[in-house]
C-alpha cells in the first residue's frame, strides 16, 4: 500500500464561532494485499479488474459548539 498525505489544508473560525478544518490525501491499494486475487480474463487479453485501487480522501470537519453559545438566529 502506498499512502500520501494527509495534507493539512487550512483551518478557519467562521463568524458564528464554528471552527473548521480540512485534510486531503491519497492511498493506492494492492488488491492482492487484501486477499482479492480473483479476476476474469477478457477476450482481448486484458483483465476485468485492475490489481490496484486508488482512494482519494477529501475530509472537512466542523467543531460542535455548546447549545448555550450557539447562534439561534433570533433577533433581539
Amino acid at each position: 500500500m502506498h499512502v500520501t498525505g494527509p495534507d493539512f489544508l487550512d483551518s478557519a473560525t467562521f463568524p458564528l464561532g464554528q471552527n473548521r478544518v480540512g485534510f486531503e490525501g491519497t492511498a493506492t491499494l494492492q488488491r492482492s494485499d487484501w486477499g482479492l486475487d480473483w479476476n476474469t480474463p477478457l477476450a482481448t487479453g486484458g483483465a476485468l479488474i485492475s490489481g490496484k485501487g486508488k482512494l482519494i480522501l477529501d475530509i472537512s470537519a466542523v467543531q460542535l459548539i455548546q447549545a448555550e453559545t450557539a447562534w439561534t438566529g433570533r433577533r433581539l
